[in-house]
């Protein structure tokens, strides 16, 4: 007869090893707030991302996601710092402001049902009033567009971002929102359902 308590350890053994890969997978220095509000931070750069809308209504071509960023150094990201990396390993840049315009008509569409879903992200810093707001995406008569944003340790920097889809729409799945310029780099899960 074996004895209860090996019945116990044994189950509990194959409990920790179904669970151990999982943990394994967790991307350091994230934390998940909410539904679709992540924080990435570690020594280098701080960031907080909100994609409320992009969550549940992700097939028009367009994913937008709220950001700010705050660095320990004074640093440039340009358009081509921030990535999107698909569940089948693509990578998608970030759209071009030329792209951006030819589809105006869906945009407007997307901005004007998403306001319900906007997150301030500035709660999320300690530093609340050196904050700064950039722009890299506007509509005709919206104001100028910067092809870069600049980050310091004193406030946040405040933009959204816009991904157009390479096919018709973006499938649900795990993706990988990244921020690199060579100096600092975030990598934050993001969940379309």
């Amino acid at each position: 007869m074996i004895p209860r308590w090996s019945l116990v350890a044994a189950a509990l053994a194959v409990v920790l090893v179904g669970v151990a890969p999982h943990a394994q997978t967790l991307t350091p220095n994230v934390k998940r707030i909410g539904n679709a509000i992540r924080e990435y931070q570690d020594s280098q750069i701080h960031a907080v991302i909100a994609y409320e809308y992009s969550n549940r209504y992700h097939d028009a071509g367009w994913l937008f996601i709220d950001t700010a960023v705050r660095t320990t150094d004074s640093l440039v990201f340009h358009r081509g710092d921030f990535t999107l990396i698909t569940p089948d390993e693509k990578t998608v840049m970030l759209a071009q402001q030329s792209q951006f315009i030819d589809d105006a008509p869906r945009i407007t569409h997307i901005r004007q049902n998403a306001r319900v879903w906007t997150r301030d992200l500035n709660p999320y810093f300690v530093d609340k009033h050196n904050n700064a707001n950039f722009r890299l995406f506007a509509l005709p008569g919206e104001g100028v567009v910067s092809d870069s944003i600049a980050t310091q340790k004193n406030g946040a920097s405040f933009t959204t971002l816009y991904f157009q889809s390479p096919a018709a729409g973006w499938p649900s799945g795990t993706y990988q929102f990244v921020i690199d310029n060579g100096k600092a780099r975030a990598v934050i899960p993001i969940e379309l359902r």
